[in-house]
């Protein structure tokens, strides 16, 4: 049971991945899409907190995963707009 709990978090980490993929296919949406990328971070993070929560409550961390990966999405996208060479890395 602890090792799918483990492999869950590492798959949802994958959501950073994916916000930098995203960047990549569509650059440029990233200046105009920077508030909104904040207001969803800031949106998922408070998921991530009701749903800790509920994960204590009734030991179960689907919830809990699916907003770590969806928070990476937004994240990813916003270091890509802070770091533009990434985006020439890939």
């Amino acid at each position: 049971m602890a090792l799918n709990i483990v492999y869950a978090f590492l798959l949802s980490l994958l959501g950073f991945p994916a916000g930098i993929i995203a960047a990549i296919i569509a650059k440029e949406e990233l200046k105009a899409g920077k508030r909104y990328f904040k207001i969803l971070s800031f949106v998922f993070l408070v998921g991530i907190l009701v749903s800790l929560v509920y994960a204590l409550m009734y030991n179960d961390y689907v919830l809990l995963l699916s907003f770590v990966f969806l928070l990476g999405i937004p994240i990813g996208s916003l270091v890509a707009i802070r770091f533009p060479n990434i985006l020439k890395l890939v």
